[in-house]
């Protein structure tokens, strides 16, 4: 069977945006499926030229793309993707031409998501334009079993979903097996009180006085508190092994009470990729317990659920040495099957053996 992959010009950074895509696209190639490269968009200062650059190219790639893989070929589409209002337009055309098939890996859905306060605004119409586009593709590797029933709420064939359970997470940087002190956390992500105020929310006063902090990533803010330690911004392929702490926090929101807001709500559906960072690190995990990823998390042993951030002190407190030491093994044993690519192997091997029973 003949499979091609879609495969961005994706630039190292600072961010783990394209940490994810990458990683995919690398898997891909190491099954030996054929890359489609598409177009590189240099970015302006103009704003009005970006735009224009973008929509022009991404146009003729899309409009053309149907050429790029043979009648009788598989096409893996990660969305979303470049020119992905273009996508949403040209991809449901293309699902229509018989003899090829459509493989969609879902990094982010709008219409669960619906932006980022503060950073991403969405109108209907692309929700509406999404969804009409997920529904025309012949399979969607989704997040985990909430994003699929998520999916067949809006009429999305069940049969064609699979369950991704995790993002994976390449790097070589060694699985830090060292020994930290029980009470101490780590963070890695955007830092900016707008993005993440739930940190700064959760050491003020003294809710949490025995629990420490260190912070990983871009725009920190310094409050003066002793238990946030700021450690530095580092690459994706590098914070592996920099980071330091007992657990690894997953949450999002304005506040340590809740995952509020409408990336704390996504939670509930969507899989964060920092959860396969600290898991592929060795370091169990602290999620939120109406996350999608509890499930996940609660399955493999590999850190607790709390409903808010002012149970952690009690919660780790309340773990014996063998319990964390059992919780650290199991994420030791997961982060091998995330440092190979086995959770995205294993579904789109899933896809392709559904393909080709037909």
């Amino acid at each position: 069977m003949n499979v091609f992959y879609l495969d961005e010009n994706l630039k190292s950074s600072f961010t783990a945006g394209f940490k994810a895509p990458s990683d995919i696209a690398k898997v891909c190639e190491r099954l030996g499926y054929k890359r489609i490269e598409m177009p590189y968009i240099k970015h302006y200062k103009n704003k009005i030229l970006d735009k224009a650059e973008t929509l022009f190219k991404t146009s003729l790639f899309w409009m053309g793309l149907g050429s790029k893989f043979p009648e009788g070929s598989v096409l893996i589409y990660q969305h979303p993707t470049l020119g992905k209002r273009v996508a949403t337009k040209f991809l449901p055309k293309l699902c229509k031409k018989k003899g090829r098939t459509i493989v969609g890996i879902i990094h982010d859905v709008e219409f669960l998501r619906g932006g980022i306060d503060g950073l991403i605004e969405v109108s209907d119409k692309y929700t509406v334009d999404e969804v009409a586009m997920l529904k025309g593709l012949d399979y969607i590797i989704c997040h985990n079993d909430k994003m699929k029933a998520a999916f067949v709420k809006q009429g999305i064939s069940e049969d064609k979903l699979v369950s991704l359970k995790i993002f994976d997470y390449l790097t070589e940087c060694p699985v830090r097996k060292d020994e930290f002190e029980k009470n101490t956390i780590c963070v890695a992500g955007n830092l900016a009180p707008g993005k993440a105020g739930y940190i700064y929310d959760m050491f003020n006063g003294e809710k949490i006085p025995d629990i420490k902090a260190n912070l990983y990533g871009v725009n920190y803010e310094d409050p003066g508190k002793e238990q946030m330690i700021y450690k530095g911004s580092f690459k994706p392929d590098e914070v592996p092994g920099a980071l330091e702490g007992s657990f690894g926090l997953v949450w999002d929101g304005n506040t340590a009470s809740t995952c509020g807001g409408k990336s704390g709500e996504y939670l509930r559906f969507n899989n964060p990729h920092k959860t396969s960072l600290y898991l592929a690190s060795g370091i169990p995990v602290i999620v939120w317990k109406e996350a999608a990823m509890a499930d996940f998390v609660s399955e493999n042993q590999v850190g607790i659920a709390v409903k808010d951030l002012y149970e952690i002190g009690d919660r780790i407190s309340e773990l014996s040495d063998e319990e964390y030491k059992s919780m650290k093994e199991n994420a030791i044993n997961i982060s091998s099957k995330l440092r190979r690519g086995f959770f995205f192997e294993t579904a789109i091997k899933t896809v392709l053996g559904k393909i080709e029973s037909k």
